[in-house]
């Protein structure tokens, strides 16, 4: 079983799935969680709501929107693509991966955002400091 190439190929195609999605989905997730974290957002529950609907919705429901989406005939980024000269085709053997990434880092990267979120939300304000205070006396003054 060890000797069938079929084994090794698909091994090394899950290895590349990995590497390339896993470091996109966390990035992604940090990003967003970094972001709802700070005073930027105005109204971060309507985002935590938005980036974690995808993980929500059930499989089937999420299997025929991107069927829509990847769809050679149907998709929408084919009907922008084709006047301007070409259409994609993502289940093609060269995409058909960066495709299956895609669709798990939509679905995954609202749930580990909420996890970072969470991280992040458990650091007590009094924790943060403003930049360069570290190793001054408490006074205030700083020596000279």
């Amino acid at each position: 079983m060890l000797t069938l190439p079929a084994l090794w190929s698909g091994l090394g195609r899950a290895v590349l799935f990995g590497a390339f999605q896993i470091p996109v989905m966390i990035g992604l997730a940090l990003t967003l969680a970094l972001l709802l974290d700070s005073a930027v957002v105005r109204r971060p529950g309507v985002f935590r709501l938005a980036y974690f609907l995808p993980f929500a919705i059930p499989g089937m429901v999420a299997a025929l929107l991107w069927t829509y989406i990847y769809s050679p005939r149907l998709s929408p980024i084919n009907q922008v693509l084709e006047p301007l000269g070409g259409g994609i085709d993502v289940f093609s053997p060269q995409l058909i991966l960066g495709s299956m990434a895609n669709m798990t880092t939509w679905t995954f990267a609202g749930y580990n955002m909420l996890i970072f979120l969470a991280a992040l939300q458990a650091i007590p304000r009094e924790l943060y400091k403003p930049p360069g205070s570290m190793g001054r006396p408490s006074g205030g003054s700083s020596p000279r």
